[in-house]
């Protein structure tokens, strides 16, 4: 197959039902991009208002149901990025060949793969941001519970690993601008780990 090009999946969004000939609102998963630190695939949302407001201590106990939704959101980008690097490799050795034999079954099996990876993606950041929470950063395990301080829209930041919320800052600060929590907030007994 001198030429051939095989496509991946590497792009998924959601529409918003909405606005439903205006731009998705939701996630596009992207490979390759000069910001990428690891070459994996990125969680891209455009910017909206907060809709909930968490106390401190109601997003500590969302915490425990969260981390398992995280936690395979993280491993489904994983499988996500690994396929598209089998996919690469198989597209590259066809180029460079000049065509080659390849078996369509492989190929085909690694996209399906890779589709149930996608989803799988999707459906748990879709899950963990319909609680009100915000998925920053996939590769940290990094989530936003929006809350409130002063009357100004702020972030309580917690990471995968962290026994409890402990830093918060202001959306346009990021993670780099974490501040310790303080009793601004008002006391929390950590997270609730019943299930």
């Amino acid at each position: 197959m001198p030429g051939a090009k095989l496509e991946s999946p590497v792009s998924l969004q959601a529409s918003n039902p909405a606005e439903p000939d205006g731009p998705p609102e939701a996630v596009r998963f992207q490979t390759g991009s000069s910001n990428s630190r690891t070459g994996l695939l990125h969680v891209d949302r455009p910017r909206t208002r907060m809709a909930k407001f968490f106390t401190l201590q109601e997003a500590e106990d969302c915490i425990p149901g969260l981390e398992d939704l995280l936690r395979t959101a993280i491993d489904s980008k994983k499988g996500a990025a690994q396929m598209e690097r089998e996919l690469q490799a198989i597209g590259e050795r066809i180029h460079l060949l000049g065509g080659s034999e390849i078996n369509p079954v492989k190929v085909a099996e690694k996209r399906a793969m890779q589709r149930v990876c996608m989803q799988r993606l999707k459906s748990s950041v879709e899950t963990i941001e319909q609680t009100g929470c915000l998925v920053k950063d996939l590769e940290m395990g990094l989530l936003d519970f929006p809350a409130q301080l002063d009357g100004d829209e702020v972030y309580l930041c917690w990471k995968l690993g962290e026994t409890r919320i402990q830093f918060w800052h202001r959306p346009e600060e990021g993670f780099t601008g974490r501040k310790r929590i303080g009793l601004q907030f008002g006391e929390s007994r950590g997270p609730s780990r019943t299930h």
